[in-house]
């Protein structure tokens, strides 16, 4: 089995827009050709399209879904993590809420929940768990799953035997703080 992880293409948010929802942020025009990019290199045709719930996710994998003619499986777990309160956010851009994620951060709390439509880093990794357990159970085939960059990042962490507590260290450290825009893609084989 060969599971390809795909980080969504840019997003209006990577490109410095205001956004509101998280879960409906769209893709930017740059974003849209990314995706339309992406799909004419896949040469073999995928067995499975899989995708978080979050639209610039769906967006990213419509163009392969079209060209092989193949319905995207939504799984909402692997939605981006989201450790801010997205009403305290609503018509921000990325630069925006900057302080707010220092402040998170320099909170260095791993059970911290900032309320409702958020889930603490622990909670977050449950989810990863989730996820992780469903990837392994996959039948053979050409997979392609469409998420989020802290969500990939969680799930090799995951799949390596990194530690609760250990992957908490990296994300702070890691901060995600710079806006990847272009379209990645890791391949994860099958795991005894």
């Amino acid at each position: 089995m060969n599971v390809f992880l795909v980080r969504h293409a840019e997003s209006v948010a990577n490109a410095g827009g205001r956004t509101t929802d998280p879960a409906n942020i769209p893709l930017s025009p740059a974003g849209q050709s990314q995706a339309t990019a992406f799909a004419e290199q896949v040469k073999k045709e995928p067995t499975r399209i899989i995708s978080s719930s979050f639209l610039r996710a769906i967006q990213t994998a419509q163009p392969l879904a079209e060209k092989y003619g193949i319905y995207i499986e939504v799984w909402p777990e692997l939605r981006e993590f989201n450790y801010l309160d997205p009403k305290k956010f609503e018509n921000t851009t990325w630069e925006d809420r900057l302080p707010a994620r220092k402040a998170y951060y320099d909170r260095d709390d791993i059970d911290y929940d900032e309320g409702e439509g958020t889930e603490s880093f622990r909670e977050f990794v449950k989810r990863v768990n989730k996820v992780v357990s469903q990837i392994k159970k996959l039948p053979d085939g050409q997979i392609y799953i469409f998420s989020h960059e802290i969500m990939i990042w969680a799930i090799y962490q995951r799949m390596a035997g990194i530690s609760v507590t250990d992957m908490w260290e990296d994300f702070k450290a890691h901060n995600f703080s710079v806006r990847n825009t272009e379209l990645n893609q890791f391949l994860i084989n099958r795991y005894g």
